[in-house]
């Protein structure tokens, strides 16, 4: 065993994230008044780049959670409060945990091989818990580090340091990274001097990660 200690990103790469959101901006079309069909797609975007200047230190959660929601509205036509629009959608997101189907067998394996397992995440703690506790996928890994509880978010090497520190700082060299995501996992763990694993199913190209896989049931077999 090479990476006893294995760090998962969770949307996008345990969760389906995606159908997460279209359910939660469906219900909360439905309670505010706008067209789905139309505000999914630019939801998606305006949200995405509003977690991307998050991750360039542009702006924090409390920011996040508000600003996506007022660059959104106009470009409906919705004239309803930000705040508001948030606070539906966090309460409808939180309901909303969908790992996909190969989630809870791989984590069952790779613990049976003897890894430890936690999920390491950037969101909002109180949206993040509700999924986790909704999707049972809690008694399947050791720890769970959510970025609105530690105070920095990956790919901030401070995030990893908070993690490795709250582990009792084990070796780098026996810990791994894996998620979806080149910007915030990979990033953030080259940032920490551990070994990526870049999952990418959709098979486009970067000498970012160590590795990568576009099937994560492989994953025991790389570790």
């Amino acid at each position: 065993m090479r990476y006893p200690y294995l760090f998962l990103d969770c949307d996008g790469t345990l969760f389906d994230f995606d159908q997460s959101e279209r359910n939660a901006i469906k219900f909360l079309s439905g309670q505010i008044g706008f067209d789905y069909e139309k505000g999914m797609p630019i939801y998606h975007q305006v949200n995405a780049q509003c977690w991307a200047e998050l991750e360039q230190g542009l702006m924090d959660q409390e920011q996040l959670r508000v600003e996506r929601f007022r660059r959104f509205l106009p470009v409906v036509g919705c004239k309803a409060e930000p705040e508001k629009a948030n606070e539906i959608y966090g309460d409808a997101l939180a309901k909303e945990g969908i790992p996909y189907p190969f989630t809870k067998p791989l984590l069952t394996r790779l613990r049976a091989l003897g890894h430890k397992l936690y999920i390491t995440t950037n969101g909002i703690p109180a949206t993040q818990w509700g999924r986790y506790h909704a999707s049972g996928i809690i008694p399947y890994v050791d720890g769970i580090f959510i970025s609105g509880e530690l105070g920095y978010s990956k790919p901030d090497l401070r995030y990893f340091e908070a993690v490795l520190g709250k582990l009792g700082n084990p070796d780098r060299s026996l810990c791994a990274i894996v998620g979806d995501s080149l910007t915030s996992d990979i990033q953030g763990g080259r940032n920490a001097h551990i070994h990526t694993i870049w999952y990418n199913p959709g098979h486009k190209r970067s000498e970012l990660p160590d590795d990568q896989l576009d099937d994560l049931t492989k994953l025991p077999l790389h570790i």
